[in-house]
């Protein structure tokens, strides 16, 4: 027994001496369902603001952010140690007077996945030390990300940015930072811009590697270091910008200058394509050759599940027991012999408990070119061809799949179906058309 009250006294000691040592709490977002009355440890009883769940954290905990659009500001400031801000499926943050991220004295701060736009800044970053922003959007913003002041050892990876005034912009004492993996292009002014003159302080050894940084309307990467060191640059594809390097910045060793060979630019589609020489041209990582840019090979669909379990046809029968269509070999949907036309439908999705697995719909489909009508899309199957006319519908209030047809809309080209506070529930009709050659 003494043995055990001394053991028992000893760990309780060192959660004093070191509080780090108590398990890290989760915090749930929703700015549907939620209510910042709740206790916010569970999706079923979340938070309705990201404010209310980051004034509950410690340091170590995380924030799991529900999909939705948000109008508030995800503001931090001076915590020591780290708090984990994650998005889950598509979370947009718009329409931000002073940044999207507000963030001041920090150290080790991760903010992942999220959509910034319509903002002054996307993330605005004063005095973070080892920070991560990772696989998130900026467009639309005066400025993406805005180093103030102190930026040490921090790290930008998998993020795209679009549209800004400035990408990446940096003053003061930058010192130690890696812009990797992003994919910068089409933005009015420079996408990278680091400035050590700002109190006559310096910007150097920042690593700025493995980066697509194209069509930028200043400099692809502008430094001004005020240091006799600079910037270390490395397999970026760098082009088509106003110059592509200025100040001291230099190309780096495996620097190149080719088209990067988007999925679809005039979309802001910035996937790569199949044949795209950013492909396995990176730096080695675990053994393997990287691709350049934060998103990799990228393909239209229509409408991609999980599998085709729960789409039935239009007599509200399962696709392995309807009389009009079956699976093929590879999982597709095809009509049945001497059955000339069939509808079917997809499961009812609820876009906010489906989070994760739908961020949104896209009707997009550069393999099934659209017809006259502009919702036609043709699908080849073994020599046949099909008209797949794809249309769907939303509610905020829960239907059943087989319910009478309510009005349906048409999908056209380049359609995106996002939630909305009337688009929650959300469900695909395609209809198979067979098509004399």
């Amino acid at each position: 027994m003494k043995l055990l009250l001394k053991a028992l006294m000893i760990s309780i000691l060192s959660l004093l001496v070191n509080p780090q040592l108590v398990m890290s709490a989760a915090y749930y977002v929703d700015c549907y369902s939620g209510d910042d009355s709740n206790p916010g440890f569970s999706w079923e009883l979340p938070f309705k603001t990201i404010k209310k769940a980051i004034e509950s954290t410690v340091d170590g905990d995380i924030v799991y952010v529900n999909q939705g659009i948000y109008r508030e500001a995800i503001i931090v400031y001076n915590r020591p140690s780290a708090i984990t801000i994650r998005a889950i499926g598509e979370v947009i943050i718009e329409k931000q007077d002073n940044g999207a991220v507000v963030a001041h004295n920090l150290s080790k701060t991760i903010i992942d996945g999220f959509t910034f736009r319509d903002c002054r800044n996307g993330a605005y970053l004063a005095g973070l030390r080892s920070g991560v922003v990772a696989n998130c959007k900026f467009y639309n913003n005066d400025i993406g990300i805005f180093f103030y002041g102190i930026g040490i050892g921090n790290l930008v990876k998998n993020c795209v940015f679009y549209k800004n005034r400035r990408a990446i912009h940096g003053q003061g004492l930058l010192l130690e930072n890696e812009i990797k993996n992003n994919t910068i292009v089409c933005n009015h002014q420079e996408g990278v811009y680091l400035d050590g003159t700002y109190l006559s302080r310096a910007a150097y050894n920042n690593l700025i590697e493995n980066n697509i940084i194209y069509k930028n309307g200043g400099s692809g990467i502008c430094s001004i270091s005020n240091s006799t060191f600079t910037q270390r640059c490395d397999y970026n594809n760098i082009l088509a910008n106003n110059s592509n390097y200025s100040g001291d910045a230099k190309p780096g060793p495996h620097d190149v200058s080719v088209d990067p060979m988007f999925l679809d630019e005039t979309n802001d589609l910035y996937y790569l394509r199949p044949n795209s020489p950013c492909l396995k041209a990176g730096p080695v990582e675990n053994g393997e050759f990287q691709n350049i840019g934060a998103l990799g090979i990228g393909q239209y669909s229509s409408y991609t599940a999980d599998s085709w379990t729960g789409w039935i046809d239009e007599n509200g029968s399962p696709i392995a027991a309807s009389n009009f269509v079956e699976l093929d070999a590879d999982g597709n949907i095809k009509l049945k012999e001497r059955v000339k036309s069939a509808a079917i439908r997809s499961p009812v999705i609820d876009t906010q408990k489906d989070t994760g697995r739908i961020k949104s719909i896209t009707f997009n489909a550069e393999e099934f070119p659209e017809l006259e009508s502009g919702f036609k899309q043709v699908i080849d199957y073994d020599e046949t061809t099909y008209t797949r006319e794809v249309k769907w519908r939303g509610s905020n209030n829960l239907f059943s799949a087989t319910d009478p047809l309510p009005e349906w809309q048409k999908a056209y080209k380049n359609t995106k179906i996002e939630p909305t506070d009337f688009t929650r529930y959300i469900q695909i009709e395609l209809t198979l058309r067979l098509n004399a050659r």
